[in-house]
Formats: structure tokens, C-alpha cells, sequence
């Protein structure tokens, strides 16, 4: 299997083979996991449909995974290795957050204003923030560690993000 498969594998069982849109596998790929900058996520969800991966159903605007998916044992530690197939050169490492937000927002609302973009920017950020703080602390709650020095170093990040 290359990565685009395993991409697409990864998709299928994140989102718990649920239908999604072509914008929601972009945003896992930029934003949630940070493996890839908004136009790279946007290539590699073309190519794994192309690839026939996920698809669409006759009459269904969303996208399904091929169930097979599901089934695909995900290497421990796996991510992408650039470059994709279909992205290019790529720099090692994802771009930052607010780059990557900056570029997303920018292609879904042409023409704001610099300012209100950047508000824009600051709001996502920490709602992004917020539900990744949640997963952890939900999986330091399940392996029974203490929570309170991660709560502290969120508590950083978190002011960091805001200015």
C-alpha cells in the first residue's frame, strides 16, 4: 500500500466510516492532524477519489469510504512521507497552524478584509485547540494519568494562539 491508501485509510477509520464531504477529509488532513498544508489535502483527497477510495453513491452529494478501508492495519506511528504523488516538493514538517488557517480561510472567504481574516484566524484556532485538548485529556483520563501539567502547557498554548 502507498500513503495515498493509507491516507485514505486513515480517513475511513477517523471518521468511523461515516459519509463526509471532500472539505471534511481536507480539514482533518490540514488542520487536525497537520500533516499537510490546505492544497496539498486538497490534492490527496482528489487523488484518493480518483483512485476510487472514497466516492460518492449515485444521487449523493458525500463522500463514502470503500469499506475495505476499515480493515487496513495502519503502521504504529504512521504518517505521510512527502511528497505525495500529487503534491510535489513539499518542506519538511507542516506549515503553522496560522499559516495553514490563513490560506483555508482565505480560499473560503475571498476578499475579507486583513483584519477580519485575522480575527477569523484566532477564532479557529482556539476551536481547534479546544477539541484537541478534549481527545487528550479524554485519553490521559483513560490510561488513568495525571492531568493537571497538561492542562497547564493547553493553558500556554492557548494564550499563545489568542494574541
Amino acid at each position: 500500500m502507498d500513503d495515498i491508501e493509507l491516507v485514505a485509510a486513515y480517513l475511513a477509520q477517523r471518521l468511523g466510516g461515516e459519509a463526509s464531504s471532500s472539505g471534511r477529509l481536507e480539514e482533518v488532513l490540514a488542520f487536525e492532524t497537520g500533516w499537510l498544508k490546505p492544497s496539498e489535502a486538497r490534492q490527496v483527497v482528489s487523488e484518493i477519489q480518483r483512485r476510487g477510495l472514497w466516492f460518492s453513491e449515485p444521487g449523493a452529494s458525500r463522500l463514502r469510504a470503500d469499506p475495505r478501508l476499515k480493515e487496513v492495519t495502519l503502521p504504529l506511528g504512521w504518517k505521510p512521507r512527502p511528497p505525495f504523488p500529487t503534491s510535489g516538493e513539499r518542506p519538511s514538517g507542516p506549515p503553522p497552524l496560522r499559516d495553514r488557517l490563513r490560506e483555508r480561510l482565505s480560499e473560503l472567504e475571498p476578499g475579507t478584509p486583513p483584519e477580519q481574516l485575522e480575527e477569523r484566524i484566532r477564532q479557529k484556532a482556539k476551536e481547534l485547540l479546544v477539541s484537541w485538548e478534549a481527545a487528550a485529556l479524554l485519553r490521559l483520563y483513560e490510561r488513568g494519568q495525571d492531568i493537571r501539567s497538561f492542562l497547564k502547557e493547553f493553558q500556554a498554548s492557548l494564550e499563545t494562539v489568542i494574541r
